[in-house]
């Protein structure tokens, strides 16, 4: 009966195994890539000016941001509320949002403060009902602006238009930045406080380590599978120990102990064998452990951080990327308790450990 249930909690576990390769992937697909996302903690908290961010980006920052705005919008149909974004050349790229029709802001258009407008992919078909949507006008803010491209943002209840941030001059709060080898994060963080950017007022989030706690969960289950068969492997080692001291401690009542070593070398090699396996297996599974724990340990302060990010800032993007995390992590735990169920099948089936001493030396007497 038990072997029935391990055989089920073995399928269970090879198939959550795949689904969070699946979930990995997926995400992998819409996170931000090696991204340092800086949000402030409330309205309000003001930001520089966008001669100080383009400053920035002449020294040779990668960096990017969101000045968004209610707005009425009307294309070929009837004017519909939206969000309008402002923003710069970088946006796109950083966001990996995919071009659908044209291209997106170009520097030329945000230095010539040219009313230049880009759809998200929903806005595109409410507003002109197709995505090839390039080419036309709309009215916003009683000026007409023209349609140069549409993206794939993700976003699936709002209506997204992104403008060039120049054109209203307003300052922009929250900043998505590159980071490479030529800007690690340490880089990144001292370049962002020029702009205002500190711990006390703004949300800082590493979202490569969001992305990185997808492989790292994969990982972590399977180095918890590894530990749970090593813990089966002990108990045979141990019972195998067990069951070989007894008899070399009946045996060394009857005769001395080299009389022992040397006509019962086999004995006592098993002996040594099962004891240096046991061994080994204690120490293997306290590293695991350790490794385990402590890549638990580093997801609380990733995890706490971005669940704390708001929606106003880089939108679906963060939505998406959050709905994955939850299914990963969802997955995650459900394989755990699977692995515990499926080892507790393994470790319980046939005797303890500790009744095969006693059964081998009855038999031998």
């Amino acid at each position: 009966m038990r072997v029935k249930a391990a055989v089920f909690w073995a399928i269970l576990c090879a198939a959550l195994l795949a689904v969070q390769v699946y979930t990995g992937w997926k995400a992998d697909g819409v996170s931000l890539g090696d991204l340092l996302l800086a949000e402030p903690k409330g309205l309000g908290s003001g930001g520089q000016s966008l001669k100080a961010v383009d400053q920035l980006r002449e020294d040779g920052a990668v960096l990017t941001y969101e000045v968004p705005r209610a707005a009425t919008v009307e294309g070929l149909r009837t004017g519909y509320a939206a969000t309008v974004v402002g923003t710069n050349a970088d946006y796109a790229g950083l966001m990996r949002y995919p071009i659908l029709d044209g291209g997106f802001l170009t520097e030329a258009a945000c230095e010539g403060r040219q009313r230049h407008a880009v759809l998200g992919e929903m806005a595109a078909s409410r507003l002109f009902g197709t995505t090839g949507a390039v080419g036309n006008t709309l009215e916003m803010d009683g000026e007409t602006w023209e349609v140069v491209g549409v993206v794939r943002d993700g976003e699936k209840e709002e209506l997204r238009v992104y403008v060039p941030a120049t054109i209203a001059g307003e300052s922009p709060e929250a900043y998505l930045a590159l980071m490479d080898e030529g800007n690690p994060e340490a880089q990144v963080r001292t370049e962002l406080k020029k702009l205002g950017v500190q711990e006390d007022g703004y949300r800082i989030v590493n979202l490569s380590e969001v992305g990185a706690g997808f492989r790292e969960r994969l990982a972590v289950s399977l180095m918890a599978g590894l530990a749970g068969l090593l813990l089966v492997l002990l108990k045979r080692c141990a019972g195998v120990a067990a069951a070989e001291y007894a008899l070399c401690r009946r045996e060394m009542g009857r005769v001395y102990a080299r009389e022992l070593f040397s006509g019962s070398r086999r004995q006592v090699a098993r002996l040594a064998l099962a004891l240096a396996l046991t061994a080994a297996g204690v120490v293997a599974m306290v590293l695991l452990s350790l490794q385990i724990l402590e890549a638990c340990l580093g997801w609380r302060e990733t995890l706490e951080g971005f669940a704390e990010l708001s929606a106003r800032w880089f939108g679906a993007k963060i939505e998406v990327t959050r709905k994955w995390q939850q299914i990963s992590l969802i997955v995650f735990f459900t394989n755990i308790f699977t692995y515990i169920c499926l080892f507790f099948c393994l470790f319980t089936a046939g005797k303890p450990w500790y009744t095969v001493a006693s059964t081998k030396t009855a038999e031998a007497t």
